[in-house]
């Protein structure tokens, strides 16, 4: 009965030891559920700031194209300021150069005398003619004068 005894104890101890580590397995799956969960949230949250952050360079990326747009148009329009800046620069040193010419003609030939161009005349055609002349001249320096 002794040796019954003795045979019977090592299979309670072995029992024992199996209950035990199938206890430290289920605590181990527990805790790797647990992880698991813990992990799959963690993936959640940076699943989520990727999408965030490629929904931000996206938007980036559309800003930056508006703004390349943008700057294209403003440059095309600063080219063609400059453009008519210079032929506005080219068209302001003939003026200045035909206003320098006549005043000369005018202080070389002593200015109008439209009395003695009027009052020479010999008909009233001709009255006329000097008179509409004396009249385009005056109003051509006035034009010329005021640009």
């Amino acid at each position: 009965m002794f040796a019954a005894l003795f045979l019977a104890f090592p299979a309670c101890a072995a029992a024992r030891m199996g209950e035990d580590s199938l206890a430290a397995v289920r605590a181990r799956l527990l805790e790797s559920r647990e992880e698991a969960k813990r992990l799959a949230g963690e993936e959640s949250g940076i699943l989520g700031s990727l999408m965030k952050l490629d929904e931000d360079l996206t938007l980036t990326n559309r800003l930056l194209k508006g703004l390349e747009t943008k700057r294209t148009r403003i440059e095309s329009r600063l080219d063609e300021l400059q453009k008519e800046k210079a032929r506005a620069e080219t068209e302001l040193a003939r003026r200045r150069g035909l206003l320098r010419r006549r005043l000369r003609a005018l202080y070389i030939f002593g200015g109008y005398h439209e009395f003695e161009l009027l009052l020479g005349s010999t008909s009233v055609v001709e009255l006329v003619t000097r008179f509409d002349r004396i009249f385009r001249v005056a109003r051509r320096d006035d034009e010329l004068y005021r640009s």
